[in-house]
């Protein structure tokens, strides 16, 4: 299994429509920034994290910033 088939898969119950509910939150901040992707950030902790993580390397418009933490760890994932 490639990394693409498993982004694929729902592992755990609720994911898929936590990552659509995202996309859609996405959708409507990219329209505010003027269509603008790079003017938005998204950011999650723990679990949510986790979800920032994985909406926004697969959300279709490139974004400014991914932020996270995850385990007590702080990253900021840039392009």
């Amino acid at each position: 299994t490639n990394l693409d088939e498993r982004l694929q898969e729902d592992t755990c119950e609720g994911i898929g429509e936590s990552l659509e509910r995202i996309k859609q939150v996405l959708d409507r901040e990219v329209a505010l920034a003027g269509g603008n992707g790079e003017r938005v950030i998204l950011g999650g902790f723990s679990q949510g994290a986790a979800l920032a993580v994985r909406a926004g390397l697969a959300y279709p418009h490139k974004l400014v910033r991914i932020c996270c933490d995850l385990l007590l760890l702080s990253f900021v994932l840039f392009d």
